[in-house]
């Protein structure tokens, strides 16, 4: 494993690791909270297929470049590929935010594939997983998402606010809700390249080739449990992506102002909050 860390280290590296993960999905998931104010910004009222479209391309983007990703996390700089993942997330935002066409709101949704799985996913698995000792490892990782978790309540109830102080005209509110996302990702980006110390000892975390790595994937795809571990992520994700389609439905149908729906969406997110705190001090024991 990797050389002992300074606590004070793994703590900022930890800190900014949560910050990270929580933003840099913002804008790929925003219509989750913002479904109908988003879709009015973006012209694309009238048109639920095409709107649904942008994340179905995101989504088969990330299928694809999941893989690819370990490799390009073994064969780069970790710290790098997280500092480029967060200013170009970033930039893509702040041009999402001129609601261009269509066309290049698809774009602009397979790039965020290649900026949020290709560069970052593996990558920041890998950081978190050189953090930690071997004996820290279910710590490290229960921490992150317990710190997710609060984070990510805290991020959403700011947006939230803002996004209620403009909704009298949406799509400025969106505009200012997405840039503001933006430039926090940017930010996020510079302070990991000041504060974040350089992973250490990362040749016995890394293949060397690319060979290397596709038998690594192999081993991985010979064990039981990564189907295990794969099927329980894929219900999961299944049940949070029914939960968050329950915006649409509880302001068209329900007829609950924007505010309100997401308030309700806020107290999801308590629920998952209380749950990540609760593994991350089952694992830490």
């Amino acid at each position: 494993m990797t050389q002992k860390i300074k606590k004070s280290s793994k703590v900022v590296t930890l800190i900014l690791m949560i910050l990270a993960m929580n933003t840099i999905y913002m804008l790929p998931y925003l219509m989750y909270t913002y479904y109908t104010p988003l879709q009015e910004a973006m012209g694309l009222i009238g048109r639920d297929a095409d709107y649904g479209r942008l994340l179905n391309v995101y989504g088969i983007a990330n299928v694809i470049l999941y893989l690819p990703g370990g490799w390009v996390a073994d064969k780069f700089d970790c710290k790098k590929l997280l500092i480029f993942s967060m200013v170009s997330t970033g930039v893509l935002g702040i041009w999402e935010a001129t609601f261009p066409s269509y066309t290049i709101l698809l774009l602009i949704h397979v790039l965020f594939a290649v900026t949020t799985v290709l560069t970052f996913w593996s990558s920041s698995v890998k950081c978190v997983n050189m953090l930690a000792d071997d004996g820290e490892q279910g710590g490290m990782f229960g921490s992150l998402e317990a710190g997710r978790g609060v984070s990510g309540l805290v991020l959403t109830v700011i947006f939230t606010s803002i996004y209620a102080a403009n909704a009298a005209d949406s799509t400025k509110a969106m505009r200012i809700n997405v840039l503001l996302i933006s430039i926090v990702m940017i930010v996020i980006g510079v302070l990991l390249a000041f504060l974040m110390p350089k992973p250490k000892n990362t040749e016995a975390a890394t293949n060397d080739t690319l060979l290397d790595s596709i038998k690594a994937m192999g081993v991985a795809f010979k064990c039981p449990i990564t189907y295990l571990l794969a099927g329980m992520i894929f219900c999961g994700s299944m049940c949070l992506a029914s939960t968050t389609y329950f915006a649409p439905y509880l302001q068209n149908i329900c007829g609950l102002p924007v505010k309100n729906r997401c308030f309700i969406f806020k107290l999801q997110q308590d629920r998952y909050t209380v749950n990540r705190c609760i593994c991350s001090w089952y694992f830490s024991n």
